[in-house]
């Protein structure tokens, strides 16, 4: 497993050959980074985050906004709705 911090809340998490993406910063943000590839985004709606900088590593890319069970690629996602302080 490989994890790259990318800025802000926003986290790069490889397992194997499937990419995750993690709250991706956006441009106003103001951290500079290379294009972002991923198989799966998570997006927590908190900061300044743009899901659409993400381009698909394959063919597509699953993004997960709300929360919920989502089995993607063999990868389990527990997404668990959070107050924002």
């Amino acid at each position: 497993m490989y994890i790259q911090w990318l800025g802000g809340n926003g986290f790069k998490i490889q397992i194997e050959k499937t990419v995750l993406i993690i709250d991706p910063p956006s441009e106003q943000s103001g951290f500079r980074q290379n294009p972002l590839k991923a198989d799966i985004v998570l997006n927590s709606g908190y900061g300044l985050t743009d899901a659409e900088r993400v381009k698909p590593q394959e063919n597509t890319c699953t993004i997960i906004d709300s929360p919920g069970e989502y089995e993607v690629q063999g990868i389990f996602i527990y997404g668990i709705r959070a107050k924002n302080v």
